[in-house]
């Protein structure tokens, strides 16, 4: 199946970092970057378009838990909006609704960021990118964030989020669990991962070499799925 990006700039804040520290005469694209980032910066103002999203007024409390990735805490962060970037942003993000909150220029309301102006983000050592369903494909998947925890040639890719579970047992609390699917990007088709032997079929053509390096790392994809098969992605990149 095949998704189509959101077109921006390029594909996620890390790949930005990166091109900011190279020297500025590297390449045009460099400084258009920097300046998006300045310009961005600049634009922090109570009327900035960062701050003209709509108030987020929480959740249900009668869930035990929380909907949100890894910490309820407001964290620092960057977020490309509209074009531009935003750094040091206190921000949370809702994975049940898919949302990226931040407080407004008064920071005395949280506000919800409108996600078609969102293109990423990086949170909590995190980065997600919007992914746009290409509709024309039979089985496409759902437009939102995903954690882009390896960026490369063969990407790796997990959709998080949370849904509300109402219990059959009436005494007990209503609660939030959480979700997780995987998703390989090769050639610019996205290939849901259900399994290992999904994971290393992607990987086919080099499937004997990735595992001896695996082994060499003592990484097991049972043990640690997401940490092995963005380890497996890059040395598969390696190799070809």
């Amino acid at each position: 199946m095949k998704f189509v990006f959101i077109p921006i700039f390029f594909y996620s804040l890390l790949a930005a970092d990166n091109m900011l520290a190279q020297s500025p005469a590297d390449s045009t694209r460099s400084v258009s970057i920097r300046q998006m980032i300045i310009g961005g910066e600049k634009a922090l103002g109570e009327n900035s378009i960062l701050f003209s999203g709509r108030e987020y007024t929480g959740y249900d409390r009668q869930f035990k838990g929380e909907p949100y990735f890894i910490s309820d805490s407001m964290n620092a962060g960057s977020v490309w909006y509209n074009g531009l970037c935003f750094r040091d942003i206190p921000m949370l993000y809702d994975i049940l609704n898919d949302n990226l909150i931040i407080l407004s220029f008064l920071k005395d309301t949280r506000i919800c960021l409108a996600s078609e102006r969102t293109d990423s983000f990086r949170l909590l050592g995190h980065s997600f990118i919007r992914i746009l369903t290409d509709s024309s494909q039979p089985q496409p998947i759902p437009s939102g964030f995903y954690d882009e925890i390896y960026p490369g040639k063969t990407a790796v890719l997990i959709r998080r989020w949370k849904t509300g579970i109402m219990p059959i047992d009436p005494g007990q609390p209503p609660r939030y669990i959480q979700r997780t699917a995987w998703f390989i990007k090769k050639k610019d088709l996205y290939y849901p991962v259900h399994s290992k032997k999904e994971f290393f079929a992607l990987l086919a053509d080099k499937r004997k070499q990735v595992l001896k390096y695996l082994r060499s790392q003592n990484l097991k994809y049972r043990k640690d799925p997401e940490l092995t098969m963005s380890r497996a992605a890059e040395y598969y990149d390696l190799l070809n």
